[in-house]
């Protein structure tokens, strides 16, 4: 019975450490995306020759950069806007089935945003 009862807790203990970590990954991946994402969507003459660069960047994260780019639809800030969509192109169709979810978000101007980069991805 102590064996089962070490077992359990073992067990137990390697699930909250898995939660731990992938709550971690996910972090780190939304600064990613954060910091790449001021970069592309910079009108700053510094950041020129990265914008383009950091996109891509971006778009090669493909499906995991998909919802956080949604969320980011709430900026007013039109290159902000274009830049999402430029993204969201790049990563294609794996975007389309967040972006159909998105679609049922009560926020009117982000469904507009959303429906505006499923006719892009066409």
């Amino acid at each position: 019975m102590k064996t089962l009862t070490r077992i359990l807790v073992a067990l137990a203990v390697a699930a909250a450490v898995f939660q731990f970590s992938a709550s971690a990954a996910a972090t780190e991946l939304e600064k990613k995306i954060d910091s790449l994402f001021v970069i592309a969507s910079s009108g700053e003459v510094r950041y020129r020759d990265l914008t383009e660069p950091a996109m891509d960047s971006i778009a090669a994260l493909g499906e995991a950069a998909v919802p956080h780019m949604i969320e980011k639809f709430t900026t007013k800030d039109a290159r902000e806007r274009w830049t999402i969509i430029w993204v969201l192109q790049r990563i294609g169709a794996p975007a389309v089935p967040y972006l159909i979810d998105a679609l049922m978000k009560p926020d009117e101007l982000v469904v507009s945003r959303v429906a505006w980069a499923l006719g892009d991805i066409g």
